[in-house]
């Protein structure tokens, strides 16, 4: 196959690929992060449902951050069936684009941090 010139746009299910891909790690990230209830079973279930109720922010964080990537993802999708070749600036538009989506998972972990702080409520 020959090489298309510099200035002809390329076709874009290569890029649609890579982008599923980092969508998906960027999920996959964000699980990673969610932490684990430690009840002590010698002492009934209500030690682990609270134990539980202080990951709230984790969880928060988390809900919040899989609905803006899970948006996000759908959106470009709608982008990208409309666009019918991938020009040099439209590339690097969608790299930039997903490296804001790279960053979802470690903005998550701060957030819930920040969240989990006593006595900051949130601040």
């Amino acid at each position: 196959m020959l090489r298309p010139r510099r200035a002809e746009p390329t076709e874009t299910s290569w890029a649609e690929a890579f982008s599923d891909g980092a969508f998906a790690v960027a999920i996959t990230l964000l699980a990673l992060h969610l932490g684990r209830g430690h009840g002590d079973p010698n002492l009934g279930d209500d030690t682990l449902f609270t134990s539980i109720g202080h990951l709230w922010p984790t969880m928060l964080a988390f809900a919040a951050s899989f609905v803006f990537i899970g948006v996000a993802w759908t959106n470009h999708h709608h982008v990208f069936v409309r666009v019918k070749g991938l020009s040099r600036g439209l590339n690097a538009a969608n790299l930039l684009f997903l490296a804001g989506i790279a960053m979802t998972p470690w903005a998550t972990t701060t957030l819930a941090e920040a969240l989990s702080l006593p006595g900051t409520h949130g601040q």
